[in-house]
């Protein structure tokens, strides 16, 4: 057995709020916006994890979405598994670069300045498959911040 973990410095705190919600909304997208074609996209739906009261001592932060990938596709994350889910496709994560973060890896670093930050991000959703059929497509995942 082993047990890992790292003493560190203050960090920043999670802050999102009403107007900027933990919630990202992709709508309601129909079938035919993915054409039949493995891969296709819907449209982004950008949002932001906010940062305050950041120390000094935190130069730069990284972001682990800790779900586990979507078994058809490891850069996505899996619909929730609930009666009558969405099939045949998955939700895609991206930073600020437009930069896949695939569940349970890091996200490049962003710079921390002393205070507020907004860490960016957006989502979609994208086909596993040709064939996608309608139904609920939700998921949620935690999040790891990592400081250096």
């Amino acid at each position: 057995m082993q047990f890992r973990g790292k003493i560190t410095g203050e960090s920043c705190t999670v802050t999102n709020n009403t107007t900027n919600p933990l919630t990202v909304t992709l709508g309601e997208v129909a079938v035919s916006t993915f054409g039949g074609t493995k891969g296709a996209q819907s449209s982004i739906s950008p949002f932001k994890i906010n940062l305050t009261s950041c120390p000094a001592s935190a130069k730069t932060v990284k972001v682990k979405f800790e779900n586990a990938p979507h078994p058809d596709d490891a850069s996505l994350l899996a619909p929730n598994a609930v009666a009558g889910v969405a099939t045949g496709v998955g939700i895609l994560i991206a930073d600020a670069n437009n930069t896949i973060v695939r569940p349970r890896a890091t996200s490049a670093a962003y710079t921390l300045a002393v205070g507020t930050n907004d860490l960016e991000f957006n989502a979609r959703y994208q086909s596993t498959s040709a064939t996608v059929t309608a139904g609920p497509a939700d998921t949620s995942t935690n999040f790891t911040l990592i400081y250096n």
